[in-house]
């Protein structure tokens, strides 16, 4: 990539993570960008130097790793893309919700943009009952669970349709408890249910789906705020990756 190249994408991340912390929605994913941006920009910066150095016999393995490291990547990205396409057939028994962050007592752009695709899903299947999963988090007023039920009370789901889980503190959990709460309620995790979540997070719910025992699983994508796109997918490519290296290894 040319020296403007570098830098110019170097700012473009840099000015992301800025956004967002200043909008006090500073996350993993953030991190991830401003370390993304540090490296851009340092390698723009120091291209010349760099670019000599990568070219002498002993340093020209790190051309090689960084260009490996950096397609491997973007390719884990792309997957996730094109692993989180819908799958909901619209008859399914149960919606679950996986809970995101909340500031105070409001849901996050990104936990909103779910309950409105599980809401629109709903209203075409309003005899499905609908799971909220998620326990307190930093900065929360209150459970997520709490907060997404209470959002979706005021779009006018019947009370008795919502089922609310309030101590779940990550994708296994969220599954795992929501199976236990739609088991009480008399459905079983072989029936058809579908999980709403954002489009990079389909591909890791739908494994936890499978270890909570649901064997007609599908998937409703929701969409994701620009400004989250980038953030979101590396810290999810950074999840996915741990999940092969140690749960999927530890399994065997």
């Amino acid at each position: 990539m040319p020296k403007k190249g570098l830098i110019g994408a170097g700012a473009v991340s840099l000015f992301n993570a800025l956004l967002l912390t200043v909008q006090a929605r500073f996350t993993l994913g953030v991190l991830f960008l401003y370390l993304l941006a540090a490296l851009l920009l340092g390698w723009g910066a120091w291209y010349a130097p760099l670019k000599k150095l990568c070219e002498k016999g002993p340093f020209r393995w790190l051309k090689y790793a960084f260009f490996g490291g950096a397609g491997s990547v973007l390719a884990l990205m792309l997957f996730l893309f094109f692993a989180g396409r819908p799958t909901a057939t619209g008859g399914e028994r149960a919606i679950i919700v996986p809970g995101a962050a909340v500031r105070g007592e409001e849901v996050s752009a990104t936990l909103e943009r779910r309950l409105e695709a599980a809401y629109a899903l709903w209203a075409e299947n309003p005899g499905a009952l609908l799971v909220v999963s998620g326990g307190q988090g930093p900065g929360a007023g209150a459970p997520e669970g709490v907060i997404m039920a209470r959002w979706l009370r005021a779009k006018g789901v019947p009370a008795q349709q919502i089922l609310t889980e309030d101590r779940a503190t990550s994708t296994e959990e969220n599954f795992r408890f929501a199976a236990k709460l739609l088991e009480e309620a008399g459905v079983s995790p072989h029936e058809p249910v579908v999980y709403v979540t954002n489009r990079f997070h389909c591909y890791r719910c739908g494994l936890w789906a499978q270890e909570a025992g649901f064997t007609q699983a599908a998937a409703q994508p929701a969409s994701l705020p620009l400004e989250m796109i980038l953030p979101c997918y590396l810290r999810e490519g950074a999840a996915v990756a741990y999940y092969w290296a140690f749960h999927s290894l530890f399994s065997l």
